[in-house]
């Protein structure tokens, strides 16, 4: 999904299904076209080999590892998040479903799931009983209108969140200040968190409408799984930083460490591995040192380049509005 090409055609199948933009507009702040125009623009060939060309990638890269795994300074909320791709979406989602003037039901909710082609009800209920059991979210006070309750944030939610976020925008700073700015504001501003809330949901749910026309990316074999995000990050965290990064050079690996940084056992996180090797992503030998291919490479970096683009995005959007409304 990440290079340009593969972008422009799964957008392109978004925008043409006009039943999809209909359903996504009562879920969003701002319109998909307006929302996806400016990630097509934004996600070029060019700006990806600028992101890779500046003298501050890697450090930027390893920023944006370290903001996917979950460390000893992070709340239990926090790594409960950072397991995988959709416990993230749905805490961010739960956040900027409660800002829109539908706010955050169960059946809100549960068109959202269905949207992004998540959606039996038994993964809706799963998923909203998550966010209830580990205290992300909250009823309402009088937020029912005697046909649906409505929920709310914890602060324990935008608590975690608020650092969270406020660290990936920092770490893009080098690359992009403005998003450095907001990252700084946002530790103190509650005005810019909601507005980067609000930013960050649309953009995960039209970066999940894109995914789902997407074809040819590879990286879905390694995370659509249990903590597959935290696997992946744990596995590019512990290559080698040689010049040429990720390195493609053996190197030794750790199963037990990796697994526990991963919040899995070894077996889940072998079971990863074997999976990679099957696609020619990675080769592990009986010695125990690993590889990572060319073709993984290319799309991990292809990948931090796009969630740096991601975040520039949401901070662009986000200074916008704060512009009009302090101008106000």
């Amino acid at each position: 999904m990440f290079k340009d090409e593969r972008f422009r055609t799964a957008v392109a199948a978004v925008l043409a299904e006009s039943a999809a933009k209909a359903n996504a507009s009562t879920y969003l702040h701002r319109s998909v076209e307006e929302s996806l125009a400016r990630m097509t623009q934004a996600v070029s060939e060019a700006n990806h080999d600028r992101i890779w060309a500046h003298p501050a990638y890697r450090q930027v890269a390893q920023g944006m590892i370290a903001i996917g795994l979950p460390t000893v300074t992070d709340s239990g909320a926090m790594a409960n998040a950072l397991r995988d791709p959709l416990r993230f979406a749905v805490a961010i989602w739960s956040m900027g479903l409660a800002l829109t003037p539908g706010g955050l039901t169960y059946s809100r909710f549960h068109g959202l799931i269905q949207l992004i082609g998540q959606g039996s009800r038994t993964l809706t209920y799963a998923l909203f009983g998550y966010l209830r059991f580990v205290g992300y979210i909250e009823p309402a006070p009088g937020g029912g209108d005697r046909r649906e309750r409505r929920f709310r944030p914890t602060p324990l939610l935008r608590a975690a969140f608020r650092g969270h976020i406020a660290k990936g925008l920092k770490a893009v700073g080098p690359l992009d200040p403005v998003a450095g700015r907001l990252g700084e504001r946002m530790a103190r501003e509650d005005l810019v968190y909601d507005e980067m809330i609000r930013r960050f949901s649309d953009g995960m749910l039209s970066g999940a409408l894109v995914e789902r026309k997407s074809v040819g990316n590879v990286l879905k074999v390694l995370n659509t799984r249990r903590s597959g995000t935290a696997m992946v990050w744990t596995l590019i965290e512990a290559a080698p930083g040689d010049e040429t990064w990720p390195s493609t050079k053996p190197f030794p690996i750790r199963l037990a460490e990796l697994a526990r940084r991963s919040a899995v056992s070894r077996p889940h996180y072998m079971r990863m591995l074997r999976d990679g090797e099957k696609h020619g992503l990675l080769s592990l030998d009986a010695a125990g040192m690993l590889r990572i291919t060319p073709a993984l490479r290319d799309e991990i970096n292809a990948l931090v380049a796009f969630n740096i683009i991601s975040f520039g995005l949401i901070a662009e959007f986000a200074h916008d509005v704060l512009d009009r409304d302090e101008a106000a």
